[in-house]
């Protein structure tokens, strides 16, 4: 199964780098890391309406080929302001090219939304509905928002409920792995 992760954290070293590993641990998935990606917003030009590919001449161009060969998109955002990233929400922007565009259907694919925040987070799943939106239009269905709030107080690498969600996921969708 081809699987892509989808960074929207610009820490490197953050609690959402360490979600990331922790997920990644056995399966190996190819990372984007967005914050080291030249990716302009969507500028709203009709170009993808008028000829199916998105004008804008930055990475998307190499990206857009890889969501579309995935089978598994994990999308992973730190939350700020009870949201996904900047850097996420802008990067979803870009999918504009699927819903105005000319595209082929694309084949089915799933999605998993890590998240990762601090304790004024109120709820723990306030940020899938953006997601929601731009996966529709790459027919990719969004399974499951595994979050961590509480970041600000205590590492996530302490919680065994976390671990519990990430490996009972990993055994829902990927058989052949290494667990926790």
């Amino acid at each position: 199964m081809k699987t892509l992760i989808i960074n929207g954290s610009a820490n490197k070293n953050g609690e959402c780098r360490k979600l990331i590993e922790m997920f990644n641990r056995g399966i190996n998935a190819e990372v984007l890391d967005l914050a080291e990606l030249n990716i302009a917003p969507c500028s709203d030009c009709g170009g993808c309406k008028n000829c199916g590919q998105c004008v804008i001449n930055d990475d998307m161009g190499k990206i857009y080929p890889l969501v579309e060969e995935a089978d598994f998109l994990v999308f992973a955002s730190p939350l700020y302001f009870s949201s996904l990233t900047g850097l996420t929400l802008n990067f979803l922007s870009r999918f504009q090219k699927y819903y105005l565009g000319k595209n082929k259907a694309l084949k089915p694919k799933k999605a998993l939304l890590l998240m990762t925040g601090g304790g004024s987070t109120k709820t723990k799943n306030p940020a899938p509905y953006p997601l929601q939106l731009a996966l529709r239009y790459i027919n990719c269905e969004l399974t499951e928002v595994i979050s961590y709030i509480n970041c600000d107080e205590k590492s996530f690498v302490f919680s065994e409920e976390t671990k519990e969600k990430l490996n009972a996921f990993k055994e829902k969708y990927f058989k052949d792995i290494t667990f926790l």
